[in-house]
């Protein structure tokens, strides 16, 4: 029979990805299973934390853009949700030593969900072109200057 050392991580209590039933690739050294996550789970852990809180730092610019204050706290309600289940899937793939795994499917996911991200931009992008009309600011017909008429 082999031991099994179970690390009690801080995200134990919270995780939803616990009860997953996948194996897991952890190697044995010495007869105990060694089981992560590592160094580099870490990284991209608190990676994903702290790229999350910064984003914090933009909120002035989106309403510079003309978001209200509830197009701002659905996104970013939407991206901390998106960030909570992320550090919780990722370190339960990481504990199950399949990092690159959860790492690929994270991807896969933040395209799709930085997609539906861009969306309130887009509407914004769109009222600005509605509201200047079909005029395209620039040189008018007729006005071609050359270098050799300056």
């Amino acid at each position: 029979m082999v031991k099994s050392k179970k690390i009690k991580g801080p995200f134990e209590k919270y995780n939803l990805f616990e009860k997953m039933d996948l194996q897991d690739h952890c190697w044995e050294i010495d007869g105990e299973k060694v089981t992560g996550p590592g160094i580099f789970c870490w990284i991209y852990i608190f990676y994903i934390i702290i790229i999350n809180l910064m984003s914090l730092l933009v909120i002035n610019h989106y309403k510079k853009l003309g978001f209200t204050n509830l197009q701002i706290f659905i996104r970013y309600f939407f991206q901390f949700l998106f960030m909570f289940l992320s550090v919780t899937f990722m370190y339960s793939m990481c504990k199950r030593c399949r990092g690159l795994e959860g790492f690929l499917i994270l991807m896969l996911l933040s395209f799709v969900a930085g997609l539906i991200a861009v969306g309130p931009l887009m509407t914004t992008l769109k009222k600005d072109l509605a509201s200047k009309g079909k005029i395209v600011e620039g040189a008018t017909c007729g006005s071609r200057k050359t270098l050799k008429d300056q």
